[in-house]
């Protein structure tokens, strides 16, 4: 289970997390762990979810999250970074 940097676990999402299997073990917990993320309610950026992950593909993960029917939105942030969240309505 992933850790916040409060120290309190993140939640898991039931519905979301078990979708996302692939092959790839590695992949598949990075992307139970981004959905996990989401789905906990934070709005994170593309360097923030790699920080977390230890991963350096954060936006390739979202966009696979994406395809797979989660409703990851953004907004583009003055510094031109975007900011990932899941619309409340989505969840």
């Amino acid at each position: 289970m992933t850790q916040q940097k409060t120290g309190a676990p993140i939640e898991s999402a039931p519905g979301y997390l078990e979708q996302y299997q692939c092959k790839d073990t590695k992949h598949s917990r990075t992307k139970q762990t981004i959905a996990a993320l989401f789905t906990s309610g934070r709005q994170l950026t593309a360097v923030q979810i790699n920080q977390l992950t230890n991963q350096n593909d954060a936006r390739k993960h979202i966009s696979d999250l994406r395809r797979r029917g989660m409703n990851i939105a953004d907004y583009r942030l003055p510094n031109r970074q975007k900011v990932y969240f899941i619309k409340k309505d989505a969840l």
